[in-house]
């Protein structure tokens, strides 16, 4: 029988739908629906949400984004180190636990806090075709820097970086002010001859001869970009997209049955979004090995959909991570970190 049960709620987020989880002592804590892990630890108590490096439902480990629900006896996995990961913001549910974090990155993070919140302005600001010198931003921000009460660049840089100021909602007006202020010389610069069109591009591949086709990528293989890669038109499903020396593709494609459903295809210049790709870490047999990864792949801030791992014998382990990746090169070095890991034998892509 389960002990006298604690309640605990947040108030201020939701009062409807809410979810009631467990923790392994058998108190019981009122969440709104959609709520994560990340959640629960916020609401125990602020250090276990800093320590949190993973966390199991009913026994078993789960992804950081797992959606709790009634009846769950959520775990807390933690470290001894305070050091919460950036990316929870976007995967919690609850105001508190945002702020929280956000809270420990602006006290706690300034240096990285700054080189973050830079490198977050700089790519918004190409993206938007603001064309300014780093000389220049101090100028040209200084209304929004005295709106906001930011006394210096590195202080208007520290909350981009921990999340204070959103740039999704500062941009609009930015882009305007700058195109006002800019106009003269944008009206001068010469446009450059229409580029030769090419096929469009889906899920991040171009089928040659084939614009907007229906792209999956085959889960034999999961090939990554950076990878050769050759397509298979399929029976109402689209293109099927293989590593060129997958084992289900035919080495000489003249030579297969339909020589004629093999398409070629390449990768586009710059794939915006993120893979699934599995590793497979076999390491010494010891504890705190699952909690080495999960924070080797937090610190790296990678997502994570799934981590288990199981014993091999004679004092070996082996320890399976699915995770989002940009590429075959952001994987390799992914791969050469989780080698780092004390113990580790041998890291590969399955």
């Amino acid at each position: 029988m389960l002990p006298t049960l604690q309640r605990k709620n947040i108030r201020n987020d939701f009062t409807e739908n809410d979810v009631y989880v467990f923790s392994p002592r058998g108190d019981v804590f009122n969440l709104p629906q959609g709520s994560t892990p990340i959640d629960m630890a916020y609401l125990i108590h602020t250090q276990v949400g800093h320590r949190m490096v993973g966390a199991k439902i009913n026994g078993k480990i789960v992804p950081i984004d797992y959606k709790l629900k009634t009846g769950d006896i959520c775990e807390i996995i933690t470290q001894k180190e305070e050091h919460p990961n950036r990316a929870w913001v976007d995967i919690c549910k609850t105001a508190s636990a945002k702020s929280k974090i956000r809270s420990w990155y602006k006290h706690e993070k300034r240096d990285e806090n700054i080189a973050e919140g830079k490198q977050m302005i700089d790519k918004e600001f190409k993206r938007h075709g603001i064309n300014l010198s780093e000389e220049e931003y101090p100028e040209f921000l200084q209304k929004l820097m005295i709106k906001k009460q930011y006394n210096s660049m590195d202080d208007f840089y520290a909350a981009v970086g921990y999340g204070g100021i959103q740039l999704w909602k500062i941009m609009p007006r930015l882009k305007e002010e700058y195109q006002k202020a800019y106009a003269s010389d944008i009206e001068e610069i010469d446009v450059p001859q229409a580029p030769v069109k090419r096929p469009k591009a889906s899920a991040g591949v171009v089928i040659e001869g084939a614009d907007d086709v229906l792209v999956k990528f085959s889960k034999c293989c999961n090939p990554l970009p950076g990878d050769d890669i050759i397509g298979y038109i399929t029976r109402g499903y689209g293109v099927s997209i293989h590593k060129r020396h997958c084992t289900n593709v035919p080495k000489d494609i003249s030579k297969s049955e339909e020589p004629e459903r093999w398409v070629s295809c390449y990768w586009e210049d710059e794939v915006g979004e993120a893979f699934r790709s599995t590793l497979q870490i076999t390491a010494t047999d010891r504890t705190g090995l699952l909690a080495d990864v999960t924070i080797k792949l937090s610190d790296m801030h990678i997502f994570i959909h799934s981590l288990n791992s199981r014993e091999a014998g004679n004092g070996i382990a082996v320890v399976t991570a699915t995770i989002d990746v940009m590429g075959r090169n952001h994987l390799r070095g992914v791969i050469s970190k989780l080698s780092d890991i004390n113990g580790t034998i041998e890291v590969k892509r399955l």
